[in-house]
Formats: structure tokens, sequence, C-alpha cells
């Protein structure tokens, strides 16, 4: 099975299809072919079948929304391989209520956190398929990317990514959702009902930016029975009035390791760094702060394990039921949950 390793100047990003049981390696440099030839350039490289690139001049398309709307030009209809869409560095600003749509089994990379950026406006009814920028799809990854939805004007939600497919990965990207407009409320990442899903290496911040009145801010929600795992992440929710929760657990099993998640409010009411209701959620090695409660235990079968939690906890299931080892406040005083 054949390999191409390709080495380019946009920074570090690994890439892996098994269409063509093809590994690629992009780092500074130059391209390096599978003969051992190497060539040193910035350029968009030549790619194999089942690639294609995005790039602000001198690639296949100009937007990831075209890209994928010819999906058929470039990867195979029906093949049972992945495909990729590579995006060059460079800032996409999609058109108002343009959404990203991700189909099975294409990953779509970008050359870095600091590097490709792609922003929208986009906003709905309800936390879902509606209000999100990007759609995830089953068997798919988005890396290595920046996304930021601003919103519409008077939009109850905005989201950026919403995903209800399984085997769905997120790895090395950075989610800014916020009140640029006059809308309700905002959502980082929702995880609605679907399997196995992993996130990895991510940097969330939803927010109140404009300062204006605003309901809800959370982070990352995982809710309908799904089943997600983060590692690594850092999660940010402030500013609003009603609701700030930088992680909510709903009815659906949480995993989460070495996760900081922050949540500040801005009224009277209430902000939460985790909150779990009628789920099962484990927690390792994570810091958990908040200005009101750094932990909401809603079921009987919660882990916490070699965690800060600098915050009040409220636990509706205290233990034997709720079960703490390491636990501790920003004082490094013993919590016991």
């Amino acid at each position: 099975m054949s390999r191409h390793w390709l080495t380019l100047a946009f920074g570090s990003v690994v890439l892996s299809s098994s269409a063509f049981g093809a590994g690629i390696g992009i780092n500074p440099g130059g391209i390096r072919f599978p003969d051992g030839s190497f060539q040193a350039t910035a350029a968009k490289p030549p790619l194999p079948p089942g690639m294609a690139w995005v790039a602000t001049s001198g690639g296949a398309y100009s937007s990831p929304v075209d890209a994928m709307t010819h999906l058929s030009d470039w990867c195979e209809p029906g093949s049972n391989a992945r495909c990729t869409l590579l995006i060059a560095p460079g800032t996409y600003e999609l058109p108002q209520d343009q959404q990203l749509l991700m189909h099975q089994g294409v990953d779509i990379v970008g050359m870095g956190m600091e590097s490709t950026q792609i922003v929208g406006h986009v906003g709905g009814a309800t936390p879902g398929e509606n209000s999100a920028l990007i759609l995830g799809a089953a068997e798919a990854t988005l890396r290595d990317i920046t996304v930021v939805n601003q919103g519409v004007d008077n939009a109850a939600n905005v989201t950026a990514i919403y995903n209800k497919h399984w085997a769905f990965s997120i790895v090395r990207v950075k989610v800014y959702v916020g009140l640029w407009a006059n809308s309700a409320d905002t959502y980082g990442i929702v995880n609605e009902g679907a399997l196995d899903v992993t996130f990895e290496d991510v940097t969330i911040n939803s927010s109140n930016v404009s300062g204006s009145s605003s309901k809800k801010c959370f982070g990352i929600w995982n809710k309908g029975n799904g089943k997600l795992e983060i590692n690594y992440a850092r999660v940010l929710a402030m500013g609003c009035d009603d609701d700030n929760t930088a992680i909510q657990n709903t009815e659906s099993i949480l995993r989460l390791v070495n996760v900081s998640a922050e949540a500040q409010f801005a009224g009277s009411f209430r902000a939460f760094a985790v909150w779990n209701t009628q789920g099962t959620i484990t927690i390792l090695d994570s810091t958990l702060k908040s200005t009101y409660r750094s932990l909401g235990i809603g079921s009987a079968s919660d882990t916490i394990i070699n965690t800060q939690l600098d915050g009040a906890i409220i636990d509706a299931f205290p233990s034997p039921s709720t079960q703490c080892r390491g636990t501790y406040d920003g004082n490094l005083v013993k919590v016991d949950c």
C-alpha cells in the first residue's frame, strides 16, 4: 500500500487518508515525495485522488462550502475510503446564513489554529442544526482550524459547531461564538445523541461580546443520550445575564481528561464550570472554576479524580453515590463531594 508524505511551510499537521493508504505530514520546509525526493516550497502541491485544496488564491476552490458542495468532483462517490479537504492559511468569511456541511468519511483540515480561520454569521430558533455554522458528520474529523460564528441579528440561538453523528472528531480546534449581533443564547459545540464522539486539544470561548442583554453562554453541551470524551480542553463561558455554563451534560455520558472549564456570570444568575443533569460524568486531572458553582452533580454515578474544584459544589447525590478522590479547592484544601 503506497504512502504519500508531504511537508509544507504551513505549520505542523499530520493527515491520514485510508483512501490511498496515505500518510501526509505537513511541516516547515517543503514537500517530501514517496520516492524520497524533496521540493522546498510553500506552494500548494498536487494532491493524490480524494483530496482537494481550498485557498484564497491558487486552490481548486476558494470556499470550503463550494468544495463540499462539489464533493463528487474530487472524492469518489460511494467510496468506503476517506477523503480530505485541505484549507490553506487565511480567513474564509462565509455569507450570512451559509453553513458548512461535513460529509461522512471526509476530513476537513486547516493549516493550524493560528493560520486557518472560518468565520460565519448563522443563527436560528434552537441550539441545533439551523443555528450552527458547521455541521459534523459520521467518521469525519475537523482539525487544525479556528471556527468563529458571529451570529445574526435577533437570532434566538447562535452555535459554532453542531453534531448528531457517531464517531465525529474535533482535533486542535479553536471555537469562538459570541453575541456580536443582538442575539439571545450562544453555544460553542453541541453534541446531540451521537456516540463515540471525541474532542482533543480544543479551546472554546462562548461569551457576550457585545455587552448587550443576553441569556445563555454555553461552551459545550453534550445531550440526548450522547457519548463524548474530551481530552485536553480549555472552555470559557462568560458575560451572559442568565446562565454561563462551560460544559453541560444532559442525559448523556461524558468523560473529561485534563480539561480547564471556567464560568463567570455577569448578572445575578448562575454560572457552572461543569453541570451534569441525569447523565454519567467522569472527570480526571482537570480544573473547574466558577464564580458561582464549580460543579453541579445531578446524577448518582459521577466520578471525579485528581481535580481542582475552585468554587462551590452542588451535589444532589453526595458520597457514596458520587466518587471523589484527590479533589481540592483553589487553596489546595481537600474538597469532599
